[in-house]
């Protein structure tokens, strides 16, 4: 860990350096000629006047998978709590802590406790902070954030925290987010480490980062919102994972003035990879999204189609993103096969208005077939079903609890084996 430590330090002086060339002279000059007393008065407003942060949430994860001896089954529970104080010179810091507990029998793979007759269920136990930064807002409709943070860009396919596992993905990085150009957000982020879903206790899965992200998105046009992005991923500690991204997503949702009910739903996305940093391998990979759909008040329906490349040896990879929302949650294709992966499906999804006892509740379903790249073989099917409800109402202080049960079923043609997974979850959040 400590051979880490010393490059923070530099991206933390070097975006202060920043920050000061850039207009932040003049806090430097208020906080010399301010007094001592004020500084105090002002540093303890904003240590108290902050806020507390809760996350307690359970799941029982049972997993039904041919070839494993044993159907497993875990009771895991993650608790996290943190602090976010008030701002003092247009700065605030954020801090939060988790640990994830085994509840009852370790009837399961964690993918370090050597269960191997078990299926994989990959909730290690662990704890660590999970976050841990400071946030400078002091320049025009900009954010400079340092340290150990949650990075989501877009839909989380390239850049996510993972959010359904126990642990969550951070990141140790410095990011800057600007609005300063009239519809259009720019962000860039520099990795230090990956902290990933498995813990900072066992060796070597985090993963050491000479990582840039680039993403610059645009809403000004009315049919919907354009992004470019380049994503220079290098892990050092994991090398087959390093790769270099640039890409183009369009998405947009219009409705009609005859039937202001009805929504035409689109979104289309094309990215290129190739190896980088120290990968071994030599490759130049395509990707393609292609998803349309319709909504009508609270029921939407798509259609959609990704392509993922592969040439027998190498395969478009997105080692940073929340991989469990796409190809299935059945987590069968979390890493692209080497023949690439073609996942042509149908989501749908619909909110309960009415009746009241049923208010607020969310029905989805999903159906993928999957087919390899290379040279066309089925890989299998998966369906799955999910029922969620977040009640607001019946809680103090901003809070929410949210229930949730999800079925997902893999059958198997040439690829993997057949799996049958069921969820059952509540969270508390404040």
């Amino acid at each position: 860990m400590s051979d880490r430590k010393t490059p923070l330090l530099v991206v933390v002086l070097t975006l202060f350096g920043v920050v000061a060339g850039c207009g932040g002279l003049g806090v430097i000059a208020g906080i010399a000629t301010a007094s001592a007393a004020r500084a105090e008065e002002s540093l303890v407003d904003a240590a108290l006047g902050g806020r507390g942060l809760g996350d307690l949430r359970y799941r029982f994860e049972r997993v039904d998978q041919d070839g494993r001896a044993e159907i497993g089954r875990a009771n895991t529970a993650h608790v996290r709590l943190g602090y976010e104080t008030g701002s003092f010179l247009d700065t605030h810091m954020l801090i939060e802590f988790e640990t994830i507990v085994r509840i009852g029998a370790e009837d399961y793979n964690d993918t370090y406790n050597r269960k191997t007759r078990f299926p994989v269920i990959a909730d290690p136990e662990a704890t660590e902070m999970n976050q841990g930064y400071l946030d400078f807002k002091g320049l025009e409709k900009t954010s400079i954030r340092v340290g150990r943070q949650r990075i989501n860009i877009d839909n989380q396919r390239f850049v996510g925290g993972v959010a359904f596992r126990q642990n969550e993905q951070t990141f140790d990085a410095a990011t800057v987010t600007t609005d300063i150009i009239a519809d259009t957000r720019i962000r860039y982020g520099y990795v230090l480490n990956i902290n990933t879903i498995f813990g900072d206790g066992l060796a070597g899965r985090d993963r050491a980062s000479n990582t840039h992200l680039f993403n610059v998105g645009y809403d000004g046009f009315e049919v919907g919102k354009l992004t470019g992005y380049s994503y220079l991923v290098d892990t050092n500690n994991f090398a087959q994972s390093s790769s270099a991204t640039i890409g183009l997503r369009f998405s947009g949702r219009h409705a009609f003035e005859f039937a202001p009910d009805v929504s035409v739903l689109y979104t289309a996305e094309t990215a290129r990879q190739w190896n980088y940093g120290g990968n071994p391998g030599d490759f130049s990979l395509g990707y393609v999204s292609l998803e349309p759909g319709l909504g009508y008040r609270t029921f939407t329906a798509r259609l959609g189609y990704e392509f993922l490349d592969g040439d027998g040896a190498d395969a478009f990879q997105t080692p940073l993103g929340t991989n469990h929302a796409f190809n299935g949650i059945t987590d069968l294709f979390l890493t692209t096969p080497a023949d690439g992966l073609q996942d042509a499906y149908l989501k749908l999804a619909y909110r309960f208005a009415d009746p009241e006892p049923l208010r607020g509740t969310v029905l989805k379903a999903a159906y993928h077939q999957f087919w390899g790249d290379r040279d066309g073989r089925h890989f299998g099917s998966e369906w799955n079903l999910t029922v969620a409800r977040t009640f607001k109402e019946l809680t103090p202080l901003n809070a929410s609890l949210t229930l949730s049960a999800q079925f997902a079923a893999y059958k198997a043609d040439r690829f993997g084996a057949d799996v049958n997974k069921l969820w059952l979850t509540a969270q508390f959040k404040f």
